[in-house]
């Protein structure tokens, strides 16, 4: 049975020889899927505002007279938001995803010694059209249950929470099967799966007081226990024949010292 002790231990002995590459690795991610870059500013109106009524009424004025030009200053800024907003759902769909991807294959690589940087864009080579596609569908079913209310898209974040590493071991399964799959994988597992995330809270909050800078060299560490958590995932659906070694081909694991594989 896998715990998180074991799990940290195997990811710990996995970046030993090989951290910093990992960080430069999970930095490259980082910056390729982290952000959403949106608009911060805003205009701020500062007024005496000691009659209501007299302002309303300049405002409405000033808009009035000045019609002509503020009407298509508005339009240009609501055309140029539009296409900033479909622009970065675009960026996100087929660039940050398929990243993401590569970033997880690395740390199943990384497993074995093997993992490289071009390891980070792998999911660009074959399949990547299918990667796009399932990851496309995962995120649209996790905001759908979204909606409903926020513990439902909670519940569905860890029910395929392994999708991305399917994709990374296996490109071209359909999107019907890496669903089916990870939710068959993660049944019963998603508290086991949450708690292994909480467990990193404390590391999170210390590097508070460097600016969130330490979580650049925190963050393999948590990727790499992640991918000892998928392993164990993956290999107790090969145990009970949810999955073969035809859909998950798997890397293999090193025969080293000290290196446990966490089992079921």
């Amino acid at each position: 049975m896998w715990t998180r002790d074991l799990l940290k231990s195997n990811a710990k002995f996995a970046l030993k020889a090989r951290y910093w590459l990992a960080v430069l690795v999970s930095l490259i991610a980082t910056l390729l899927m982290g952000g959403s870059s949106g608009f911060s500013g805003m205009s701020s109106f500062r007024g005496n505002l000691q009659s209501g009524s007299s302002n309303f009424s300049g405002i409405k004025d000033f808009f009035t007279q000045n019609s002509r030009v503020i009407l298509p200053i508005f339009a240009g800024v609501a055309v140029i938001g539009f296409i900033a907003i479909c622009a970065s759902i675009a960026f996100r769909i087929f660039v940050s995803n398929p990243v993401g991807v590569g970033q997880n294959s690395y740390y199943l690589q990384n497993r074995i010694g093997k993992g490289e940087i071009t390891t980070l864009f792998s999911a660009f080579k074959a399949g990547y059209l299918n990667v796009v596609k399932v990851l496309f569908f995962k995120n649209l079913y996790i905001f759908l249950w979204s909606l409903l209310f926020i513990i439902p898209g909670i519940i569905k974040t860890y029910e395929y929470f392994a999708v991305d590493y399917i994709l990374a071991e296996n490109p071209h399964m359909d999107e019907k099967r890496a669903l089916e799959l990870s939710r068959l994988m993660t049944q019963g597992e998603k508290w086991n799966i949450f708690v292994v995330g909480l467990s990193f809270i404390g590391w999170v909050l210390l590097s508070m007081f460097t600016c969130f800078i330490g979580l650049i060299f925190l963050k393999p560490y948590i990727q790499a226990t992640f991918a000892e958590l998928y392993t164990a995932l993956r290999e107790k659906a090969l145990a009970q024949n949810l999955a073969g070694t035809d859909e998950l081909p798997g890397f293999a694991a090193p025969d080293l010292p000290n290196f446990q594989n966490p089992v079921f």
